[in-house]
């Protein structure tokens, strides 16, 4: 199961996988609407140590 909740202008999700492990991820908008940055913390029961990521994602303009 997950649940999201607003911080200011993030957007905050924790999720519950099956293995009773805890995934936390955390999206903002940045450079004026045209980035999304996701950071993730993924924390398995079964890894010693948590996981760390940051995704960028681009907004391309469609227009040929």
């Amino acid at each position: 199961y997950s649940f999201a909740s607003w911080d200011g202008d993030r957007l905050l999700v924790e999720s519950r996988p099956l293995d009773g492990g805890r995934i936390t991820e955390t999206f903002l908008l940045e450079e004026g609407g045209n980035r999304l940055r996701v950071e993730l913390e993924l924390l398995p029961l079964s890894f010693r140590v948590p996981i760390y990521l940051i995704r960028i994602y681009d907004r391309v303009n469609a227009t040929p």
